[in-house]
């Protein structure tokens, strides 16, 4: 069995702790979701799944180019909403605004590097989020629809984004932990 493997940008300290702070107010909206932890206030830029152990080695290299390649940018989380249906939604996230020219920039040399050492791009366009939390009824939560509602106009703090993380995500009961590889600066 392969390592589960994943490239993000973490939004620091600020964001993490504004993050603690709003998920403290929304879980009295939404009780029986399951919150993603503030420690793992990440935007994924790839997710690569199921990966040999052999390989971790040319993708941090591939990730230490793309960095090598990008400058520090700024990002800003603000507002959010819901995936799926609006009445029961399945995934309440929070927005990202600032420099989106620049994380999509990174976001797609990340796709690319990766590509050929086997990882295949989502035919879908990204779009940057960082999500709070899932319902637990596979069908959603109309209670996350009350969280959701509660985003607009929320800002959970700016962020410079000044480096690529490739991490190491172990699932566990209490959820997944993640274990960064490297975490070359962008820019070198």
């Amino acid at each position: 069995m392969g390592w589960r493997l994943f490239v993000a940008v973490h939004l620091g300290e600020d964001v993490r702790r504004s993050l603690e702070r709003l998920q403290a107010e929304l879980r009295a909206l939404s009780p029986r979701s399951r919150w993603v932890p503030p420690e793992n206030a990440l935007l994924t830029l790839a997710f690569l799944g199921s990966v040999e152990e052999a390989l971790v080695p040319r993708l941090s290299e591939a990730v230490g180019a793309v960095a090598a390649g990008a400058a520090p940018f700024g990002l800003e989380v603000l507002g959010g909403g819901a995936f799926g249906s609006s009445r029961r939604p399945r995934v309440l996230w929070a927005g990202v605004e600032g420099d989106l020219p620049a994380l999509s920039a990174l976001h797609r040399r990340t796709e690319e590097a990766l590509q050929p050492l086997g990882y295949r791009p989502e035919a879908r366009e990204y779009r940057p989020h960082l999500t709070l939390a899932r319902a637990r009824d596979e069908r959603g939560d109309r209670q996350l629809a009350r969280a959701a509602a509660a985003l607009v106009g929320r800002s959970l703090g700016a962020s410079r984004i000044d480096r690529l993380i490739l991490f190491r995500s172990h699932p566990g009961p209490g959820g997944a932990r993640y274990t960064p590889l490297v975490e070359p600066a962008l820019g070198g």
